[in-house]
């Protein structure tokens, strides 16, 4: 068997030479001609880094915990799923009640507007005769169609100031 540091080994007749049995080979080739094949060796192996490979990929962890039960037996999916329907919940809530305050003030506004322009607050009540009522001009209740009146007067007004 050759030396393992070394990167070159001589064989004769199929025998590897070594130097312990180099003196031995020489007096059997009795100066006649022989064939001594020199092999030269390379670091490396036949291969296989492919299934090492593929090994590893087996021995890795799973990192998808979603289908494991926890100690009640329930899915930790559906455990995840519930704390993030319960923080969607309470931002809706909060998105609710700041809309709702938003649509109270901006009601508010208006109604400020009303009676500083007409010095009277403005009428919510709908009059029970809608269009028809022939009393529009002087009826203290609402009906349809009056919040573009008021539109339109505001900008005939504007168009007068000019």
């Amino acid at each position: 068997m050759p030396n393992e540091s070394a990167h070159v080994s001589l064989s004769w007749q199929g025998h590897i030479l070594e130097p312990s049995n180099m003196a031995l080979v020489l007096n059997d080739m009795n100066n006649n001609y022989s064939e001594i094949q020199v092999n030269l060796h390379l670091k490396g192996g036949k291969g296989g880094f492919g299934s090492l490979l593929r090994a590893a990929g087996k021995m890795t962890k799973t990192t998808n915990k979603s289908a494991m039960r926890d100690l009640s037996g329930r899915r930790v999916r559906y455990n995840r799923q519930e704390q993030e329907l319960g923080t969607w919940l309470e931002e809706q809530k909060t998105n609710q009640n700041a809309n709702d305050h938003n649509k109270k003030k901006r009601e508010l506004q208006k109604d400020f507007a009303h009676i500083k322009q007409y010095g009277q607050p403005r009428e919510t009540r709908m009059c029970h005769k809608g269009v028809h009522c022939p009393y529009q001009w002087k009826c203290k209740f609402r009906h349809p169609g009056d919040d573009e009146r008021e539109h339109a007067n505001k900008k005939q007004d504007a168009a007068r100031a000019k």
